[in-house]
């Protein structure tokens, strides 16, 4: 049995999974929303407050864990746990002091991925979650991951002996987004600046990037875009009138530019407070930041030239 622990900027995130013929099998998946970045991208210091609320998440998961294996007839400390932390933690520069703590509270180090690391593991583990009757018709996959802090995007063979060729990772998150050009309050939507504003914040980000265009000039037609992270999900489960959510229902689930823009035009004209009401299994803890995340993925769709993608639960945890 195996563990894994994504802190991310907005979400810790775990899986806990069996591993059979070199594959993982899902057992349990847990998700809180403490928002460890908040305010990571003015100070550039992780708050006392969100750090504590961090450990209490992982503290909680760690009996989790416990509690789990003894259900599967496994010793907790045969349980191989791997922690991973990414852009918040990143760009934080009491990052150090950070690690200690959560070495002495709980005995987990934390593995700090870099952005590359980040974005090859996320391409691993949205393949891994997808269907093989969405998978076998396409070469080539494109996987982009939108963070808290940052935005992975990975391209390269669909199959799964195979890793990424590009992997990158760009300062362009839904937290980072939304504090830096849509921060008006959980009863205010934003103005229309402000919504242009971080879409041409988005758009000079991706603009910037080359590669990605360049290796789909010759196979875009054989190559599958997917989309992973809780503003996808969150996205899909939206469309599909889900009334709990189902990860499994999800994967594989395709979703075009037009249907996007609906969502966009919805999260641009409600309230967070408004879209907690609507979509509470979804949007509590992440209302104040969908509409930016929902900017960065379009924004991508358009600079690549993708009119639809595919839906992915999976991630760095499912990469692991």
């Amino acid at each position: 049995m195996v563990a894994a622990i994504d802190i991310g900027t907005n979400t810790v995130l775990l899986l806990i999974a069996s591993e059979r013929d070199g594959k993982l099998v899902p057992i349990r998946e847990e998700q809180r929303v403490p928002r460890l970045g908040r305010g990571v991208d003015a100070s550039r210091k992780l708050s006392p407050e969100n750090m504590q609320q961090v450990l209490k998440v992982l503290s909680d998961y760690r009996a989790i864990i416990a509690q789990t294996a003894a259900e599967e007839g496994v010793k907790s400390e045969d349980v191989l746990t791997e922690v991973t932390a990414t852009s918040a933690v990143r760009d934080a520069a009491n990052r150090d002091a950070f690690l200690d703590m959560v070495k002495k509270s709980t005995g987990y180090r934390i593995r700090l991925l870099t952005g590359p690391e980040e974005a090859e593991r996320t391409f691993t583990g949205a393949l891994s979650a997808l269907p093989e009757s969405v998978l076998k018709a396409y070469d080539y996959a494109v996987v982009l991951d939108i963070g808290g802090g940052s935005t992975e995007f990975a391209a390269g063979f669909v199959s799964k002996s195979r890793g990424p060729s590009i992997f990158r990772s760009v300062d362009a998150g839904c937290v980072r987004f939304s504090e830096r050009f849509l921060n008006t309050g959980h009863r205010v939507h934003p103005e229309m600046y402000q919504v242009e504003a971080c879409r041409e914040a988005a758009n000079a980000i991706f603009n910037g990037e080359q590669s990605v265009r360049k290796m789909l000039e010759s196979s875009r037609d054989r190559t599958l875009m997917i989309g992973v992270a809780g503003t996808v999900t969150t996205l899909a489960y939206m469309e599909a009138g889900h009334r709990k959510f189902d990860a499994g229902a999800l994967n594989g689930m395709m979703i075009n530019r037009q249907t996007l823009g609906k969502w966009i035009t919805y999260a641009a004209s409600h309230t967070p407070e408004e879209m907690v009401r609507d979509y509470p299994v979804v949007m509590e803890g992440r209302a104040d930041i969908v509409l930016s995340g929902l900017i960065i993925l379009d924004s991508f769709l358009k600079i690549t030239g993708f009119q639809e993608f595919a839906v992915s639960a999976g991630g760095i945890r499912h990469g692991t």
